[in-house]
C-alpha cells in the first residue's frame, strides 16, 4: 500500500496539515434488511453522506471503521478538505436511504460510484454525464456530488485528479451550518 504523501500526491494536494480529530464518537450499525449500514456522529450534524455504490462487493465496500484499503484511502481524502471520519455518515443505497437523509440532515451528500450516484438521482444516465456538477437529492434541499469509489481509484491511479476535482467541487457547495 502507497503512504499517505503518495495518496496526496496523486490527488494533487500539495499542502497539508495534520490536525488532531476531535474524541472519537461514532456509532456503527449493522444493517437491518432494509436499511442502510451507518456510521454516524452521535453529538453533531454530519457535513457529508457518503453513499457507497460498491456495496455490493464485500472486498471494496467502505465499512464503518475504514479500516480496508478503500476505506484507508477514503480518510486520506476527507482529510485532505478537513473532514475526519467523525464528521461523515455512511450508507449504501436502498430504500431506508431517505429516511435516513430526512433524520441525519447531512450538508451534502457524495454518490461514490456509478449505482449511488443513479440511485440518488433516479437516473440511469451515465457516471460520466452524473458527475461534474452539483445536483440536489431527491429532498429537493440536499446538495449531491458524484464521485468516484475509491475502490475505483486504487484500481486505476489515473481517476485520482477527476475524484479530487469532485471533492473540491463537493467542498465548494457545502453549505455552512445554519441550524445544526
Amino acid at each position: 500500500m502507497q503512504s499517505r504523501d503518495a495518496y496526496l500526491d496523486a490527488l494533487g494536494v500539495t499542502q497539508w496539515v495534520l490536525r488532531t480529530p476531535p474524541a472519537p464518537s461514532v456509532v456503527a450499525a449493522a444493517p437491518a434488511a432494509s436499511a442502510p449500514a451507518v456510521a454516524a456522529p452521535l453529538a453533531e450534524r454530519p457535513q457529508w453522506l457518503l453513499v457507497d455504490g460498491l456495496a455490493t462487493d464485500p472486498a471494496a465496500r467502505l465499512d464503518a471503521t475504514f479500516a480496508n484499503e478503500s476505506g484507508q484511502l477514503m480518510v486520506a481524502m476527507l482529510r485532505a478538505v478537513q473532514l475526519t471520519p467523525q464528521q461523515v455518515l455512511l450508507a449504501e443505497p436502498g430504500d431506508a436511504l431517505a429516511q435516513l437523509m430526512a433524520t441525519a440532515r447531512p450538508r451534502l451528500v457524495l454518490a461514490l460510484g456509478e449505482a449511488a450516484a443513479q440511485h440518488l438521482t433516479g437516473s440511469s444516465q451515465s457516471f460520466d454525464a452524473l458527475r461534474g456538477s452539483v445536483r440536489l437529492c431527491a429532498d429537493g434541499r440536499t446538495a449531491l456530488v458524484v464521485s468516484y469509489h475509491p475502490a475505483q481509484l486504487l484500481r486505476d491511479a489515473s481517476l485520482k485528479r477527476k475524484a479530487w476535482d469532485d471533492l473540491k467541487l463537493a467542498l465548494a457547495h457545502t453549505p455552512q451550518d445554519r441550524s445544526a
